[in-house]
């Protein structure tokens, strides 16, 4: 004769104790997973709209290349009347959150015609610049 094997508790409410905390746990950390993270700090903040604006000047030099080559000269001005139809969609001011403009505060940029071309530099909250040959 076989002899089945089986499982007695002492104390069958230690189980199920278990199991409740097991779930409750489990409950607890599925809401937090889902809650929003801590907002960036400023030194983070500073860093991704640097390099927006980097992507901002390079868009713009896309444009004036365009231009250029539409044109055979560079444009006097970088503006949306002169280049926004070779930049679609206009980029915005990381810092303003507006149309970037020809300027010199922070997230705008500044556009210079040279005997070699052009050169365009987009300035930085810290006083760099992002500039473009």
């Amino acid at each position: 004769m076989k002899r089945l094997l089986t499982w007695r508790s002492a104390a069958p409410g230690l189980v199920v104790l278990v199991l409740v905390a097991t779930v409750a746990v489990g409950a607890c950390a599925g809401s937090t997973a889902s809650s929003p993270s801590p907002a960036a700090s400023g030194a983070q903040q500073t860093t991704a709209y640097g390099v927006a604006l980097e992507a901002a000047v390079q868009t713009l030099r896309i444009g004036i290349d365009s231009y250029y080559g539409d044109n055979g000269t560079y444009p006097t001005a970088v503006t949306q009347a002169t280049v926004g139809t070779y930049i679609n969609p206009w980029p915005n001011n990381p810092w303003t959150h507006q149309p970037i403009a020809q300027g010199t505060a922070v997230g705008d940029f500044t556009y210079t015609l040279t005997a070699a071309g052009f050169q365009l530099a987009g300035h930085k909250a810290d006083g760099t610049d992002v500039v473009v040959p």
